[in-house]
């Protein structure tokens, strides 16, 4: 059940387009009920209690626990609440691998923490027990500034604090996406990838992109796997123009009707084969 700051965002006008039930009458005659498909809390308002007024999780939402191997519950709950949380920089930027800070969140920590919080009181008492678990997708090596001049990670901040009870890096994911299909497209790499090491040979790839934060905060990530990030000009430079040049090419535009467009041009050119871009 997703739960946003703003009703206008393109998100949850796709969400109520495809999901929502006007209480118009169905073929059997018998009127549609109004589920609510998505709760609105303003920024700023997750730990106040009137913004959860009227927000019930019935106990059908909760997931059933199973029992042991021995089949005995052996202090395990019945029922489990799982809350889910998105702190990363937003959706404009978040496959460039940019290290952001905790000012540029839109959900903050401490918005996280509120909003796990009030949730759980949002329960309608179950006829059993049940336990929660608060999963938060954050940079976890996020810069989280306190006063003094200190700045801690994100992960170390979360646990000691105990905000969350799992914590997934949100660049993880896309590096070892991006790793992988370099991998795939790259002859030979893992018979070769130690010596290429050891002569200090890192393996070229082609970024096109307009954003320079963008390119340096990739080509910083992927240099330090082995590989040599560099420009589609400065491919055309070295390889030259005559067909398509034979190195992966990650293209990563403004949008994605910019990315997709691009990459089309490119093939369409001549400059890239459709195997060998992403």
């Amino acid at each position: 059940f997703p739960i946003f700051e703003r009703s206008d965002s393109p998100n949850v006008q796709a969400l109520v387009q495809n999901y929502a039930c006007d209480g118009s009458v169905s073929t059997t005659g018998v009127e549609e009920p109004i589920i609510p498909i998505y709760w609105n809390c303003r920024n700023g308002r997750y730990g106040r209690k009137d913004s959860w007024r009227g927000m019930r999780i019935p106990p059908h939402w909760l997931f059933d626990v199973a029992l042991t191997s021995r089949g005995v519950r052996d202090g395990r709950p019945d029922k489990l609440l799982i809350l889910e949380a998105d702190a990363t920089g937003g959706e404009s930027d978040s496959l460039s691998l940019r290290r952001t800070t905790s000012a540029e969140l839109d959900l903050d920590l401490y918005e996280v923490a509120q909003g796990f919080h009030n949730l759980e009181q949002c329960v309608d008492a179950p006829p059993c027990s049940f336990d929660t678990i608060r999963v938060l997708l954050v940079d976890a090596e996020m810069l989280v500034r306190k006063g003094g001049g200190y700045a801690v990670e994100a992960d170390g901040y979360v646990r000691a604090l105990a905000l969350a009870d799992v914590v997934v890096d949100a660049r993880a994911p896309l590096v070892f996406a991006m790793t992988k299909w370099l991998e795939s497209k790259s002859t030979g790499f893992d018979e070769t990838k130690s010596k290429l090491f050891s002569r200090k040979t890192l393996q070229p790839i082609i970024l096109e992109t307009p954003n320079e934060e963008w390119f340096e905060s990739i080509r910083a990530e992927l240099s330090a796997l082995g590989y040599e990030v560099i420009s589609f000009v400065e491919a055309l430079e070295r390889y030259g123009k005559d067909g398509a040049i034979e190195k992966p090419m990650f293209v990563y535009e403004n949008s994605i009707a910019d990315t997709v467009h691009t990459i089309k041009r490119l093939e369409d050119q001549n400059f890239a084969r459709d195997d060998m871009v992403c």
